[in-house]
């Protein structure tokens, strides 16, 4: 078992570490990576992912519940984020609720929303899809899938973007 895990986690620090090649050359050309918010009340999963997106070249903020990252967004302490990485079930305001929230903020609209959750039935992603979602990752996950996912769809919001 611990070799799966060994050979498992080499594979994710050689992904990781060549994307992180990839962004210092971005960085060099002046090019910086979006913000993307974390919001999760697992301090494990925040963890693993502000990780992750770090060593990928994303800027990450993250929080442990929703209302935390409205008011910060309202109050302006973080800029406009790009991406959304929310958790479904979070405590005081569920992550459907959340993201309604967000897209409600004129400069919210073309966020990209991404959710997590160990809920994954049809249902499920229905109600993400309808809280204005473009992607729901289940639980457990691996870092490198919520990495490529929120890769695929900025590319895809930018191509859409360009006439």
């Amino acid at each position: 078992m611990r070799g799966i895990l060994r050979a498992s986690c080499s594979r994710v620090r050689a992904a990781i570490s060549e994307r992180g090649t990839l962004w210092r050359l971005a960085q060099k050309e002046g090019r910086m990576r979006p913000l993307v918010v974390v919001i999760d009340d697992s301090m494990t999963v925040r963890k693993i992912l502000e990780v992750t997106l770090k060593r990928a070249g994303w800027q990450v903020c993250t929080f442990a519940d929703g209302l935390q990252a409205m008011r910060a967004l309202v109050q302006q302490e973080i800029p406009v984020p790009e991406a959304l990485v929310l958790d479904v079930g979070l405590p005081r305001l569920n992550g459907y609720d959340v993201a309604r929230a967000f897209r409600q903020q004129p400069s919210c609209r073309r966020c990209i929303i991404l959710f997590l959750s160990g809920q994954d039935g049809f249902f499920d992603k229905l109600q993400g899809r309808l809280a204005g979602g473009n992607a729901y990752v289940t639980k457990p996950f691996h870092p490198i899938e919520v990495l490529q996912t929120l890769e695929a769809l900025l590319w895809r919001a930018r191509q859409d973007e360009d006439p």
